[in-house]
């Protein structure tokens, strides 16, 4: 489902509100506070791996719509970093599986604690260092300015330590996407 509609967006206390023409009023958020994990446990010895929803969320966020709109934000943000003087970031595979869980999850806990309560880095352990989350956000202008609005999330993208990054886009049944935007180093 694509929408093409005129949006004017307000950042209130944290959450975006999306007017779209033709369509009445319409609810996108970014989650209260963007998450980064403490830089001393780049070199942890201690890996947690969920492998089991790594492999559930496979095919989620593959359609070619998302894929593209994902790409397009990937791609602003290393505009603005290029822009503040930050090198660009790279796209992994392994946050991209990541990120595709973490999408996947949001559609219907929308939080940065994993449903089963666990911390939102224990996808992969590894590789995730830094996440941003959005719902209700239909192209990749809107996302990246409601990130880049937010403090916390922000901080995230411009971030001069991270070095890779990826974004997947999960809609859920109602048609809501959601973003998952995962950075390591």
């Amino acid at each position: 489902m694509k929408r093409r509609t005129k949006m004017i967006t307000a950042l209130i206390l944290g959450v975006i509100l999306v007017f779209a023409s033709g369509c009445g009023k319409e609810e996108a958020l970014l989650d209260d506070a963007a998450v980064a994990r403490d830089e001393s446990e780049i070199n942890s010895t201690e890996v947690y791996m969920d492998d089991g929803a790594i492999a559930l969320a496979a095919d989620a966020g593959t359609a070619t719509e998302y894929v593209d709109a994902a790409a397009a934000a990937f791609a602003q943000v290393n505009q603005l970093r290029a822009e503040a003087g930050l090198s660009e970031l790279t796209w992994n595979s392994d946050l991209e599986s990541a990120a595709r869980v973490r999408a996947t999850e949001a559609t219907g806990f929308f939080s940065h604690t994993r449903p089963d309560g666990t911390a939102w880095w224990t996808v992969d352990s590894r590789v995730m260092y830094g996440e941003n989350l959005a719902k209700g956000f239909y192209d990749a202008d809107s996302v990246v300015t409601a990130w880049m609005n937010s403090p916390t999330h922000r901080e995230n993208v411009m971030k001069d330590g991270f070095k890779t990054m990826a974004i997947v886009i999960v809609a859920a049944d109602n048609g809501t996407w959601y973003w998952a935007q995962e950075f390591g180093y």
